[in-house]
């Protein structure tokens, strides 16, 4: 069975587990069973089974009172569920201009059960919106803040990538997720950002700091 066909036959609930791993290594270099059921609110009695199976479909490691630890196929397979999530998100926000809370919750129930077909159309319509999709004038609002307006040392959670495409993908790749902590590091020369992410840097140039919308 390979890389692939693995990630397929996850049910929902093993792709939470899997991004619950995803979640606590970047966050803090560890997942131990007790935080990951912490973090899917369910007992360690729960997710110790869970584990041991994402662990013979070879996208964990995991031994008996040990840490959790992806695998580079579970690395992989995390990615495909995030870009995939990201896109349901972005188009439910962009296209059928839903709030983000309730965008967030629709995500959730759904994004699971997408067919390949479904999520290609979903990035071609974020790609050509139609004009349908295009909000009309109203009322001024706050501005959008992005990684691009955040002030150095200033602290924020990532809420939306606006980019699409290639650019899309490489931010997601950089770990820049919904609902990830960040910090910026500081500024250098030609614009760039350096943010602090899990225990690591990355630099973003001037068009993919504007790309990324932050909440305070």
């Amino acid at each position: 069975m390979n890389a692939h066909s693995r990630f397929q036959a996850l049910s929902s609930s093993q792709e939470d587990y899997l991004c619950a791993v995803a979640t606590l290594v970047r966050d803090g270099g560890v997942a131990k069973v007790r935080d990951i059921a912490r973090l899917r609110a369910v007992k360690p009695g729960s997710a110790t089974p869970a584990m041991r199976l994402l662990a013979a479909r070879g996208l964990v490691a995991h031994a008996k009172r040990e840490s959790v630890t992806l695998t580079a196929e579970g690395r992989d397979a995390v990615r495909r569920i995030e870009k995939k999530r990201q896109t349901v998100f972005a188009f439910f926000c962009r296209i059928l201009q839903m709030d983000e809370p309730t965008a967030r919750r629709q995500t959730d129930a759904v994004a699971h059960a997408l067919f390949p077909e479904t999520m290609s159309q979903m990035n071609a319509l974020l790609a050509h919106p139609p004009v349908s999709a295009i909000p009309l004038p109203s009322a001024p609002q706050a501005p959008e803040r992005t990684i691009a307006s955040m002030a150095p040392g200033e602290e924020a959670t990532v809420s939306l990538i606006r980019a699409v495409g290639e650019a899309h993908h490489r931010l997601i790749d950089m770990g820049l997720l919904p609902d990830a902590r960040i910090r910026l590091v500081r500024r250098t020369a030609g614009h760039r950002q350096v943010v602090a992410l899990g225990g690591f840097e990355i630099t973003l140039d001037e068009e993919q700091a504007r790309a990324v919308v932050v909440l305070s």
